[in-house]
């Protein structure tokens, strides 16, 4: 029997979606409401969302509002400001009744630092906590820790989902954020993830070119959408199988949001833990930002900056690594 064509294009399925599972992985609900008169402009914005929001705690309202969950026209409004000339209200109500924002997420510390210079810092990211602000809330995130630690503000050209753990690169002098920026745009930076599979690749390496656009189902999805998407090009490598799983190693030649992600759940092969693409259940997803290997902007040093073994998850571990 002749050998299957090692470029024998791969089938993209349609990716399925449990929404349950979707919304159960979010740390917050959205609530929005249209205002259609000015019946509300001396309210303050804690007094409307406690009439809209009357099952939940006053308290929990006030702390979501001063930790930067209201918007009103779209802006950050903060707890006693009025509602005046409010035309839409949105506001991410967290699901955890926990009033201190620190103790639901997890904490970047000195022990996260992999590398730092004058120059650069590279942080293990622990898989729950943001990469940066959000609209969600904006105390917790690593970018808020290098700030904290750094006593500047940091630049961070490349993130990673709050759901992927590993490492992140960032700038701490002005003298390198642009140099950081463009390298990362001229993408001369060869990042490497470590993910676990439901399955094993079709073969040794493969690589997946499907452009990625916005999934109908819900607006912080993507899926493979040829016609309207970006471009997105991932090359997968086996790196060992164990039975009905496999530990993968991919390289991004693209960034797309969701990249590795939706490429691998549409190739049939959905990463473990992961609850927006049909993964199999897990604690945590089995994805991990393993390794960048870029020229130093400044020094003109090649550099490769990998997590260390004592933050490697047990899953993550290849065949001679102890």
């Amino acid at each position: 029997m002749p050998k299957q064509s090692q470029n024998k294009p791969i089938d993209m399925q349609e990716i399925p979606v449990d929404l349950s599972r979707v919304k159960d992985t979010l740390t917050s609900t959205y609530h929005s409401w249209i205002i259609r008169d000015n019946s509300h402009d001396s309210l303050k914005i804690e007094d409307f969302l406690d009439e809209k929001l009357s099952s939940t705690e006053s308290s929990l309202i006030r702390a979501a509002i001063e930790r930067g969950g209201a918007y009103v026209n779209g802006r950050r409004i903060h707890p006693g400001e009025s509602m005046r000339d409010a035309v839409k209200v949105e506001f991410y109500a967290p699901k955890s009744e926990e009033l201190d924002i620190h103790k639901c997420y997890p904490k970047l510390t000195a022990e996260h630092i992999i590398f730092e210079d004058n120059d650069l810092i590279a942080v293990f990211k622990p898989p729950g906590l943001p990469s940066i602000p959000s609209r969600e809330q904006q105390v917790c995130s690593v970018k808020d820790s290098l700030k904290e630690y750094l006593k500047r503000e940091p630049h961070m050209p490349s993130r990673i989902d709050t759901s992927t753990s590993g490492l992140i690169v960032a700038s701490k002098s002005k003298r390198m954020h642009a140099r950081l920026q463009q390298i990362y745009e001229q993408r001369r930076v060869k990042k490497y993830y470590r993910l676990q599979i439901d399955g094993v690749l079709p073969r040794k390496t493969l690589t997946v070119d499907a452009a990625i656009g916005f999934h109908d189902a819900h607006p912080v999805l993507r899926r493979v959408s040829p016609s309207e998407g970006k471009a997105a090009k991932t090359i997968f490598s086996q790196l060992r199988a164990d039975g009905d799983t496999s530990l993968v190693q991919a390289q991004p030649v693209t960034g797309r949001t969701h990249q590795i992600r939706v490429h691998t759940a549409a190739i049939g092969l959905p990463i473990t833990g992961d609850n927006f693409y049909g993964g199999r259940p897990a604690e945590t997803l089995h994805l991990l930002s393993y390794s960048a290997t870029f020229e130093h902007p400044i020094t003109n040093e090649k550099l490769t900056i990998t997590v260390p073994d004592n933050h490697l998850p047990e899953w993550a571990r290849a065949s001679n690594e102890t």
